[in-house]
Order: structure tokens, then C-alpha cells, then sequence
């Protein structure tokens, strides 16, 4: 009638606590490896950002300087942690004047006093703008020496720019 023999099906208390290990450790590693990628990516991401922006900066900064006739006493800060530099650049038979200003929010870039536009992306910001002249018998350059930081969410870094550029007819 009834047979003592009886297989129970299931899984007994051991394999079930192996399952349950085997399965967090896969799962703790797994997630682990994807904040690290994460974390990467976004620190990818923010070295990028600083890099372009600050090259592109400097060479905005380093083109107008370059075309640049004489500088805009007035206008200009030297040797400031947030310098400005106000250049008298040729436009065809007349001039402009170009400034450019450092400041907390970020390096803003106007011609002929019209309307200011960012010269870095939103993710960067400027630390220091600092313009040096130099004046030699032969002509003038212009030393500019920036530090950028870059922030995305708690990750921020930090980079310096430098260049040194000679002034038109200087050479």
C-alpha cells in the first residue's frame, strides 16, 4: 500500500544557504564592477570637459592676442587672480575692441562692449585668470595663465592652462 521509501523533491536547508551565498557574492561583485564603471565614465567625462574647454579658451584667448595691435590700458587688469585684458584688434579698414574678463562664474568674451559670451562649457568654471605684459625693445606679449575646475555631481577636478603670445608686429 503505501511504500516506506519516499523521495522528498526540494532543496534542504544547506543547498539553499550555498545557493543564497553563491548568489550575493555574484551580485556584490557585479554591482561593484558597474560603480566602477560609473565612476570612471563620469571622471572620463569631466576630464574631458576640462581639457576641451580650457583649450578652447585658450585659444579664443590666445587668437585675439595674436591679432591684437596694442592693448586697452583701461580695460585691463594685470597680474590679477581675475585679470581682464581689453585689446585694440584691426576689423578691416577700422578696429574693435576685444575684452576678455575672469571672473567667479566663468571667462566671458565681448566685442566693442556688446553682449558677453562664456568661453567655457557649464560643467567647468574658472579659479584663476591671470594676464602678465610683457614688454621687451623688440615688442609685447601677453602671458595668460588659468586654473580650471571641472565638476560633475561630487567629482570635480582641477587643471592649469598657461601660454605665452606674441602681439602683432612684435616679430
Amino acid at each position: 500500500m503505501f511504500s516506506s521509501n519516499t523521495h522528498n523533491k526540494g532543496f534542504t536547508l544547506i543547498e539553499m544557504i550555498i545557493y543564497i551565498v553563491i548568489f550575493s557574492l555574484f551580485s556584490i561583485f557585479t554591482i561593484n564592477t558597474l560603480l566602477t564603471m560609473t565612476r570612471t565614465f563620469t571622471e572620463t567625462r569631466v576630464n574631458r570637459d576640462l581639457i576641451q574647454s580650457g583649450n578652447t579658451a585658450l585659444e579664443k584667448i590666445s587668437r585675439e592676442i595674436r591679432g591684437a595691435e596694442s592693448i586697452s590700458p583701461t580695460g585691463s587688469v594685470f597680474g590679477s587672480s581675475y585679470g581682464a585684458l581689453a585689446l585694440v584688434v584691426p576689423d578691416g579698414a577700422s578696429t574693435k575692441t576685444v575684452q576678455i574678463t575672469g571672473s567667479s562664474t566663468g571667462i566671458t568674451y565681448s566685442e566693442n562692449g556688446g553682449t558677453s559670451q562664456s568661453l567655457l562649457t557649464q560643467t567647468v568654471s574658472v579659479t584663476s585668470l591671470v594676464f602678465r605684459q610683457i614688454t621687451t625693445p623688440q615688442g609685447q606679449a601677453i602671458r595668460v595663465e588659468m586654473t580650471l575646475r571641472g565638476t560633475r555631481g561630487t567629482l570635480s577636478r582641477s587643471a592649469p592652462f598657461y601660454t605665452t603670445v606674441i602681439m602683432r608686429g612684435a616679430y
